[in-house]
């Protein structure tokens, strides 16, 4: 109940503050011209971009269940990552849980093994796509290029919470510690996960097209509206949004991108309404791919399957 008014209260704020934003007949008016001058051959870019990134998601997909027995088919893991982007921009975080459900009783995946799992999936995404930003900053201090330290700080922090995360033994929790056996035997499963190099390994480089196809996406609509700002800081503007899209309270991650996208480029003297005009047609090009394939595989994957009546059957009344 919480979560929910915290989101009906943010999504409510948010509005308010797009409607102060674009109340100015000024902004409008700028803002109408920059989405329209990207042009169709730049859009088409774009769209290809985010495309790979969610073809690619499902391939990691893919291999982030190997470990477990779970064979997927392409039309199952290319439409659960689609319903995914589908129900995260209806609801935040629905999308993992259908994911969930129909991993369950389709394939006989635990929740605690896909949670598991995507876990990994979300350190090993995190991990590089800080890389990515953390060398293409390299790249702009090389240039005599301004870059964010607090953004470098953060990525060298996700990079540093990897190393942990992959690192940790189930001997580093003290016994006197509260629920330390219940916090061993999580770290003794997900040490035995991490063992699988083989799938892992799959993962992170599928991961790493997926980064760079949405890196491209951003790349193009930065140099298509504004040609002065480096390419590699278009890089870490990706790197930064990603984590905005995993880190969500409002539906389709509304604001959040546009924050991530607004401190990316605060160094390049880019405009709050500059960025919101790089975000609105990166949230375009992927709505283009997910809002007709969505509901498509929603009712293949989940209704038409009988997944969605047997979960319903299957959950304790209240």
């Amino acid at each position: 109940m919480k979560r929910k008014l915290v989101t009906v209260l943010g999504f409510v704020l948010l509005l308010a503050l797009v409607y102060w934003y674009l109340n100015d007949a000024d902004r409008r008016a700028a803002l109408s011209a920059q989405i329209f001058s990207v042009g169709w051959k730049n859009v088409a870019l774009i769209t290809l971009g985010t495309f790979g990134f969610i073809l690619f998601q499902g391939f990691v997909l893919l291999h982030s269940v190997r470990p477990y027995g779970v064979r997927l088919k392409f039309f199952e893991h290319f439409g659960i990552i689609i319903v995914t982007f589908f129900s995260n921009y209806l609801i935040p975080f629905l999308g993992f849980g259908i994911r969930g459900v129909y991993l369950k009783h389709k394939h006989g995946l635990a929740y605690k093994d896909f949670s598991q799992s995507l876990i990994a999936v979300i350190i090993i995404e995190w991990t590089i796509f800080a890389l990515l930003a953390l060398l293409a900053s390299l790249w702009l201090v090389v240039h005599h290029f301004v870059v964010s330290p607090l953004i470098e700080l953060l990525m060298l922090g996700i990079v540093a919470g990897f190393v942990l995360a992959f690192t940790m033994r189930p001997s580093w929790v003290p016994d006197f510690l509260p629920f330390s056996g219940f916090a061993k035997r999580i770290l003794e499963d997900w040490q035995s996960y991490t063992q699988n190099r083989a799938a892992l390994g799959w993962v992170a480089f599928f991961t790493l097209l997926e980064a760079l196809c949405f890196a491209f996406a951003f790349v193009i609509a930065y140099l298509a509206l504004f040609p002065t700002v480096p390419p590699a800081a278009s890089v870490v503007a990706a790197s930064l949004s990603d984590l905005s899209l995993i880190i969500r309270i409002l539906p389709a991650s509304a604001g959040s991108l546009e924050g991530a996208l607004h401190l990316s480029m605060l160094p390049y003297g880019l405009s709050f309404g500059d960025n919101l005009s790089v975000a609105l047609i990166t949230r375009a090009a992927l709505a283009v791919i997910f809002v007709p394939l969505g509901p498509l595989f929603l009712w293949l994957l989940l209704i038409n399957s009988g997944i969605r009546q047997k979960n319903r059957s299957e959950t304790p009344l209240k």
